[in-house]
C-alpha cells in the first residue's frame, strides 16, 4: 500500500498537539510524510484458515491490541483515544508476525519488527541494526465472526534498547476489551502499565463508548484516557474526544469533533486546550 500524506499548512493535524505542550497526537495519520509505503507484505493462511503469518513491512498496531472501533480515518482522531499509549508504539517496518486460534473463542498471536522502523523511511532495512519490538498477544471473544465487535484481550510486549537514538529499553502490559450491544452500543476500555522511557506513558486508562445510529450509518462516540508520562516532573495528562460522524451517502461521510487537552504535560501555563476538527471522506 502506498500512501501520500501532505501539509496544507504550517502545522498538520497529526503535529498541531504539540503547539499546545501536549504529549501525543491529535490527529492520526494526518502528517506530511509525503509518499511512503505501509505495507509490503505476504500473508498466508492455512490450517482451514484458522492460523496465518505475515511476513515482511506491515504496522504493527494493526495486528495487535485492536478493538473493533479502531479507525483513524473515520472515528476518533487523537493516538491516546485510539491506541494504548504506554506502548512505545512501533511504527510501520519490517516484521514477521503470527496467530492461530486455539478454540472457536481463544486465540493468540505473536511478532517480531524493526524497533527503528518508519512508515517514511524509504524501505530502510534494519538500519540501526538488531533492535526489535517483540509481542505476545491472547484474546477471548464468543465466536471468531464477533471478534472486532466483541473481544477481551491482553499482550505483552518488550523494546530493545535504541542506542543510536539514545532510547533505552522498555516493556509492559496491555489489556483491552469492548463489547457491542444490540449492533448499537459499543462501550470498550484499556488499561496498560510499561516501565522505561520509550512509550509516551507508563500508566494509561481509556473509557469509551461508540452508538450507531439504526436504520443509517450515523455514529457518535466519546472517550476519555489518563497518562502518566514516564518523567515525573511532568504532570499526568487527560483526553476526552467526542465526534459526531454524519454518513451522507455511502461514499461521503462529514465528521465534525472536539477534543478537550488537560493539563498537557509540557506547557504548565496552560490547564485546558480545546482542538476542534472536521473531515470529510470520499470514497469511489
Amino acid at each position: 500500500m502506498l500512501d501520500h500524506r501532505h501539509g496544507f499548512r504550517d502545522e498538520t493535524p497529526a503535529n498541531l498537539a504539540g503547539q499546545a505542550g501536549y504529549i501525543g497526537q491529535t490527529g492520526v495519520f494526518y502528517n506530511d510524510i509525503g509518499f511512503a509505503v505501509i505495507n509490503l507484505n505476504w500473508q498466508q493462511a492455512f490450517n482451514d484458515g484458522n492460523s496465518g503469518f505475515i511476513v515482511g513491512r506491515f504496522d504493527p498496531n494493526d495486528y495487535m491490541n485492536v478493538l473493533g472501533y479502531v479507525n483513524p480515518w473515520t472515528i476518533f482522531s487523537n493516538l491516546a483515544v485510539n491506541l494504548d499509549t504506554s506502548i512505545a508504539l512501533p511504527d510501520s517496518s519490517w516484521g514477521i508476525a503470527a496467530g492461530t486460534w486455539i478454540t472457536d473463542q481463544v486465540y493468540v498471536m505473536g511478532g517480531v519488527n524493526d524497533a527503528n522502523g518508519l512508515g517514511s523511511d524509504n524501505l530502510e532495512f534494519f538500519e540501526g541494526g538488531s533492535e526489535f519490538f517483540t509481542f505476545a498477544h491472547v484474546g477471548w471473544t464468543p465466536s471468531k465472526d464477533e471478534r472486532y465487535f466483541k473481544n477481551v484481550h491482553v499482550m505483552a510486549w518488550h523494546v530493545d534498547e535504541r542506542k543510536d537514538l539514545g532510547i533505552d529499553s522498555a516493556n509492559g502490559v496491555a489489556l483491552a476489551a469492548n463489547w457491542t450491544f444490540d449492533d448499537r452500543w459499543m462501550p470498550f476500555a484499556r488499561l496498560g502499565f510499561s516501565r522505561g522511557s520509550a512509550p509516551i506513558y507508563n500508566d494509561s486508562f481509556t473509557l469509551g463508548m461508540i452508538h450507531k445510529f439504526p436504520y443509517r450509518s450515523d455514529l457518535i462516540g466519546i472517550a476519555a484516557n489518563y497518562g502518566s508520562p514516564p518523567d515525573n516532573s511532568l504532570r499526568d495528562q487527560t483526553s476526552v474526544e467526542a465526534f459526531w460522524r454524519f454518513q451522507f451517502s455511502e461514499n461521503l461521510a462529514i465528521t465534525p469533533s472536539v477534543q478537550l487537552l488537560k493539563d498537557p504535560a509540557l506547557n504548565p501555563d496552560e490547564d485546558t486546550v480545546w482542538v476542534w476538527g472536521l473531515r470529510f471522506r470520499f470514497t469511489l
